[in-house]
């Protein structure tokens, strides 16, 4: 029988579930313990942060919130709750297969779809939107563009030497 969630786990996970936004372990280890970090996370005690951590990645491990993995922000791991990271993930993953397909690389493009699709199966569970017209590569192609009317681009003149055209 699997153990009940601790207090700093029901704490953190409350937290989280209250945001609209992903935190970082330090800030969320400040807001857990009602602490007031000074820069780079300190006024905080190591003991506090490792506590935070481990009840994090138990709670990641329960499927109860999602670790986004670390970011430009100092290179901390970031937290979310579910309503919150399920949509990041997804269109993160959408955003880089739209990059590989450009690129031609296919067969990274299919490994991502393969991640993607429990992730798109676990927010449709939870009544979570996702964008679904990204996520296919092979999505419709943009319309194009009309062209100006006759009388408009008569009335531009020439352009200048080296400039388009």
């Amino acid at each position: 029988m699997p153990r009940s969630l601790g207090k700093l786990q029901v704490r953190l996970l409350a937290i989280l579930e209250s945001r609209h936004e992903p935190l970082d372990t330090f800030e969320l280890t400040a807001l857990a313990f009602e602490v007031r970090p000074r820069a780079r996370g300190r006024g905080l005690e190591r003991t506090q942060v490792n506590s935070t951590h481990r009840a994090l990645q138990r709670l990641a491990e329960a499927k109860l919130i999602m670790e986004l993995g670390r970011n430009f922000r100092g290179g901390r791991t970031q937290w979310a709750s579910l309503q919150v990271g399920l949509p990041l993930a997804i269109r993160r993953a959408q955003t880089l297969n739209e990059f590989d397909a450009a690129e031609g690389r296919h067969a990274a493009v299919l490994h991502r779809l393969g991640e993607m699709r429990p992730l798109i199966h676990r927010a449709q569970a939870l009544g979570i939107e996702v964008a679904e017209s990204r996520m296919s590569p092979a999505r419709a192609e943009t319309p194009e563009i009309a062209p100006l009317p006759r009388s408009h681009r008569e009335t531009e003149g020439p352009t200048p030497q080296g400039v388009g055209g």
